[in-house]
Formats: structure tokens, C-alpha cells, sequence
């Protein structure tokens, strides 16, 4: 990060020239010829207006912005990205159900246990776990979506089916 302020204030200094005072209208000033004579001679009168400078401001503004954004784009690119996610098999979200008013009760599968746990303004509180291996399996299958006994219910479906063209 302190890199990235470095090359910031080095991009500014460069769009921005530098910092150097504007000399003042009708300030004297003295050249190298007429240094020995002293003779003292005025600056020219500047056309700078409101608007000309409103311009400029709003370009440079611009364009600081859009090497501020191309900058972020190049980092964000190169830079390493997070953490892993984590395998389904090791931790899982299996549900969430609300409880009351802004509270809610989640089933988090962490390898062969599921904890319940609530989630509330005052954080995150363990309710309970379930450590049985059938129970853990038949949970995670309700909560992704499986039908108790479809299978079973087809094949009698079927079965019934069947007969009846025989008959």
C-alpha cells in the first residue's frame, strides 16, 4: 500500500509540474541582462480566466482519476487473491430458517458433525451439534434438496403400474 501513495504523488507532481509559484501581474522582474543596470521590467499580463481555469481543473482532475482507476486495475490483477474456498466435503452451509425478528438459525456441516448455530445482533451462539453419522447424512441430504423415500415411491408407483397391464 505504501508503495501504491508513492507512485500516486510522483504521477501527481508530474501532471501538476511541480509546485512553483505563479508570479504576481505587474511584479518586476529582473532578467540576467539587465541585472547589472538594474533595470526593472514587468511581467506580461495574464489571460488566465475563470473558466480556462475551471477546464483545467476538471481535466486534471480526470485524468488523476483515471490513472488512480487503471493503477487499482493492475493491482487488483497481480496482486495474490484470498484464501482458498474450502472443499464441500470439509465445511458446508447446509440451510438457514429465521427464528424470530432479525435472528436466524443456521446448520453448518464441519466434516462428519453439523452444528446449529444462531445468528443474531449480539453474534454468532452454538445452539447444539448433531454427532450421529446417519443423522448427519440424512440432514445433509434433506437440506440439498433430496426427497425422503422417492426412490421407494417410484418403484411402488411403478410396481402398481406394471400390473395393471398385466391384468
Amino acid at each position: 500500500m505504501r508503495h501504491l501513495q508513492i507512485i500516486l504523488l510522483f504521477v501527481l507532481t508530474l501532471l501538476l509540474g511541480g509546485v512553483s509559484p505563479a508570479p504576481a501581474q505587474n511584479s518586476p522582474l529582473f532578467t540576467s541582462e539587465n541585472a547589472q543596470t538594474a533595470e526593472v521590467t514587468t511581467a506580461p499580463e495574464s489571460k488566465i480566466t475563470f473558466t480556462t481555469g475551471m477546464k483545467k481543473l476538471v481535466f486534471s482532475v480526470a485524468v488523476v482519476t483515471l490513472i488512480f482507476m487503471v493503477l487499482l486495475l493492475v493491482l487488483k490483477k497481480f496482486t495474490p487473491g484470498g484464501a482458498p474456498q474450502l472443499p464441500k466435503d470439509v465445511f458446508e452451509v447446509l440451510g438457514k430458517s429465521p427464528l424470530a425478528f432479525r435472528q436466524q438459525l443456521y446448520l453448518l456441516r464441519c466434516g462428519k458433525k453439523i452444528f446449529i448455530v444462531s445468528l443474531s445482533q449480539n453474534g454468532l451462539d452454538r445452539v447444539g451439534e448433531i454427532e450421529d453419522p446417519e443423522e448427519v447424512e440424512r440432514l445433509a441430504r434433506r437440506c440439498g434438496g433430496e426427497i425422503p423415500d422417492a426412490g421407494n415411491a417410484f418403484r411402488e408407483w411403478s410396481a402398481k403400474k406394471q400390473e395393471g397391464e398385466k391384468a
